[in-house]
């Protein structure tokens, strides 16, 4: 079940450079991987706690200081699946709106239709 995840997660903590000198950063970051083994995915929720230790917001940190991040740490970060400069939410749902408009000449959108889960009927009538 686990196979190609803990092939995977063994490269991320073998892993080494000067980053591993921040124990605190090291620590959590073998939190988000053992997030990632439990989950399948490193799409961690803001208010997830684990021991005591706040990832979510430990790694909503990394994203929106990503700036500061070593070399190092922003490259183990990508090789295990974090996407360290996400898509502006209003920005997707706008390009879906438009693909949505150009397809079908209005935006009556149904209540059923969901691209990639967002519910774009919603989305629009909060806009007006």
């Amino acid at each position: 079940m686990f196979g190609k995840a803990a092939k995977d997660i063994r490269i991320y903590t073998v892993y080494s450079d000067d980053s591993s000198s921040d124990s605190a950063w090291e620590r959590n970051f073998e939190r988000l991987v053992e997030y990632k083994r439990r989950n399948g995915n490193v799409n961690v929720p803001v208010n997830y706690v684990q021991g005591g230790v706040r990832l979510g917001k430990w790694l909503s940190r990394q994203r929106s200081e990503s700036g500061k991040l070593t070399d190092g740490q922003r490259s183990r970060l990508t090789q295990l699946g974090v996407e360290l400069e996400r898509a502006d939410p209003w920005e997707v749902r706008y390009e879906l709106a438009c693909r949505y408009y150009k397809e079908n000449g209005n935006l009556r959108v149904p209540v059923t239709y969901k691209p990639m889960g967002i519910c774009l009927n919603k989305w629009l009538n909060e806009q007006k």
